[in-house]
Parts: C-alpha cells; structure tokens; sequence
C-alpha cells in the first residue's frame, strides 16, 4: 500500500522508473527503450511547462540539445543518396534530446540519498552483467568442451573468456569495457561513501574483481584510460590529503599484482593486444586483417579518416555520408582491409568532424568541457573521474554511432552530475 501510495507522486514515479532503466541499461535495448518511453509518459501526465525555467538552462542540458541540433542540420546537408543512412544515425542519437529532457525534470527534485542509490544500483548492474557473461562463456566451454574455438584453418583462436567471446551476448567489449569502467569508478565512490563496516569491507572484492573482468574484456584503450584515470586521482588525494592513506596503498598494490599476473600467466594472444602498443609500423595495402596490430589498424583508419576530413571541408559530409567518403579514400589508397571489413573511423573526433564538421566538433568537445567544468566546480570527483574515463575511450571507438554508445552518457553522467546538489537547488540558481 505504502508503494501503491509513493507511487501517486510524479518525482516518486520517475525514480523507481529510472531505476530500472539503469540497472537493465547493459542488458537490453528494449527493455531500457520501453522504460524511457513510460518515463515520457509521467513526464507530458506533469505540469512539466511549470518546471523553473532555471531546469531548462543547465549548461549540460543545452549543449546535448544544441548537439542533437547539429545532427540534424548534417541531416539536410546530406546528399540525397544517403538519406536513408543518416535517418538511422539520428535516430541512433534521438536520447541526445529525449533523455535530457526527461531527465532535467526528474533529476532536479531528487534527494542525494536517492542519486546515491541510483550509483549504487549501477554498480550492481555492471556486476550482475559481468556475472552473466561469465556464466555464458562457461555455457560454452561446457557446451563445446574446448576454452576456444578456431577460425579459417584453425590457426586462429576465439577464446570464450576473452574480448569478444565474452561479451558478444550482450555488446561490442569496447562499449562494455565502458560500462565496466564507470561501474569501477562508482564503486570507488560506493566504497568511500558507505557508512556500514562490512560494506567497506566487501566492496573492495567487488571492484577487483571488476578490474579483472575489465582486462578479460581486453579493451586497450579502456585499460589505459582507467589507469590513467586512477592515478591522476590517487595523486590528486595524496596531494590533497598531504597523506598515503591505507586504502590507496592497496588499490597501487592490488594494481601492481594484477599486472605482475598478467605478465606470468595471460595467454600470449592476450598479451599480444598489448605488447602490439609498441609496433607502430604498418603497410596500408596489406592483403589482411592479420598483417596488422590492433594499433596499427587504428593508425591506418586514422590516416584515411584524416584524408577523408581533408576532402570535405569545414561543413563536413552531413549525416549519412561520412561512411562512404571513408569507404572512397579506402579505394583510393588501396587498403583493402578497411574496404572490405567497411571499417569506420574508430575515434569519435574523427567521427564527428567527419560528419558534421568543424561546428559539430567544437559542440561534442565542449559537452565535455562542461562536465569537467561542473566536476572541477563543485569538487565533484566522481564526475571529472567518469567523463575523463569516457571521453578518453573515445580515441579508439567512435562510441557514439551505437545504440549502447550513447545512452550510457546520456543517463549515468547526468545523474552523477547531481550527486553535490540538493534537491530544488536548482530552482533557486542555475549551475
């Protein structure tokens, strides 16, 4: 009856709504879809035209408007015959609009207990999703009654507990490495936060064991972007605490032994992706995918992306083309691996720059620029240390041309951006 009753209350009704959303927010584009939808629903059933107008002119707020705008100015700019490609990027894009909206109206009334339990629930879901796949490696292997299988002449292995054997029930490994990431990183800020002695205690063993799943998903950039993260942070609170405390002596030895093992014991397919960082030789007419490195792949998508940004000026190739005038230079330089694999550009500024321009790059750096700024401002750790994460993962992945890509930074990173608020301060100035 209490819940029934809670449930009368639009600000009641958005949390346990977007608490689903969150914790089904790894597992199912569906599921997260229909919640957002029934999100939408309370939103127009609330006198939202009565939200203060100090809701609608938060900086993170108009800079994803003002984003999702650009999508659709490259939408018109688009040659005719890729029209049907670029509706499907805007609509790949469409929470840049929807999902702010809702949330800016929701997120403002919320109380820190309850953004603290939103984290919470995230880090479960992360969990809970690391768990899954484990289990659906292990189907395979007992299933098969081999750790891998093979590819062509059977030189070639899949291991089902690494990169995308392990995560191709649910997403690419470099969009989850992502979700692992900001899970660690909400862990961190779980683990400071709690108030219970055995919770402290346990959830140290929860973001080791996070940290392992985040290596078995073997996604370098994301490795090196949660080290590099981390110890820009750990030497920030020594700095700034003029003290080693017990707790980061352990997350640097806990990081050091996981890196001694890997060493000793990572099969060498797996120390391959990282010992491949120091190559950075490549001939771009290779005949195949193997005559790369995960690196220098990178570099040769890189070298075309650049091309390609050099041919179609400051506008851009709008919403649709980008692929195709990737696809051109290809033919052009004759690298075949990314004519026949369709390789996009794997780095989101390349990405954005390609398809919308010098504006649409300036406008996705400066969404960025705003949640440091917000971060920096209100000493909100937790947000600087996530869009730092997220942002750097954008060197190798062109994160935001998929469904998972998106939405994860549309929902988590406005909802950590609340944690130094109180409820209705908002209403009050608007930051």
């Amino acid at each position: 009856m209490e819940v029934l009753n809670a449930l009368k209350s639009y600000h009641n009704r958005f949390f346990y709504l977007l608490a689903v959303v969150v914790f089904f927010l790894p597992f199912s584009e569906f599921i997260t879809s229909l919640f957002l939808l029934f999100i939408g629903v309370n939103f127009f059933t609330h006198r939202f035209w009565k939200t203060p107008k100090s809701i609608w002119q938060q900086p993170w707020l108009l800079v994803m408007l003002l984003f999702f705008c650009m999508q659709i100015v490259g939408l018109y700019i688009t040659p005719e015959a890729f029209k049907g490609i670029a509706n499907k990027k805007i609509e790949t894009k469409l929470p840049f609009v929807i999902v702010p909206i809702f949330l800016a109206t929701g997120l403002h009334a919320m109380s820190k207990k309850q953004i603290h339990q939103l984290i919470q629930l995230f880090v479960l879901s992360v969990t809970a999703m690391a768990l899954f796949c484990l289990a659906y490696a292990s189907y395979n292997v007992y299933s098969t009654g081999s750790w891998h299988s093979t590819w062509g002449n059977g030189s070639l292995r899949y291991w089902y507990f690494l990169y995308s054997g392990l995560s191709e029930v649910l997403m690419h490994p470099g969009y989850m490495s992502v979700f692992v990431g900001l899970g660690i990183f909400c862990g961190f800020h779980w683990q400071q936060t709690a108030t219970s002695k055995s919770l402290k205690t346990a959830l140290p063993f929860l973001i080791g064991f996070l940290i392992v799943f985040l290596i078995l998903l073997q996604g370098r950039i994301n490795i090196l972007s949660f080290l590099f993260v981390s110890a820009l942070a750990l030497a920030f609170n020594v700095v700034k605490n003029k003290s080693f405390t017990k707790i980061y002596a352990i997350i640097g030895a806990v990081l050091v032994l996981l890196g001694a093992a890997f060493v000793v014991v990572a099969p060498e397919g797996m120390k391959q992706r990282f010992t491949g960082l120091a190559n950075f030789s490549y001939d771009l007419e290779a005949p195949t995918i193997h005559d790369f490195t995960g690196i220098t792949i990178r570099f040769a998508e890189w070298e075309c992306a650049r091309e390609a940004i050099a041919q179609n000026g400051f506008w851009g190739t709008g919403q649709g083309a980008a692929q195709a005038a990737l696809r051109q230079v290809y033919k052009d330089k004759n690298f075949v691996v990314g004519l026949e694999m369709d390789l996009n550009a794997h780095n989101q500024l390349y990405e954005t720059r390609l398809a919308n321009g010098v504006l649409g790059l300036l406008i996705l750096l400066l969404l960025f620029a705003v949640w440091q700024w917000k971060g920096w401002l209100h000493k909100n750790y937790l947000l600087l240390m996530t869009s730092s994460f997220y942002f750097i993962s954008f060197l190798s992945e062109s994160m935001l041309e998929r469904y998972f890509g998106v939405i994860v930074l549309c929902i988590i990173l406005p909802i950590i951006a609340r944690l130094h608020l109180d409820p209705c301060s908002l209403t009050k100035k608007s930051t």
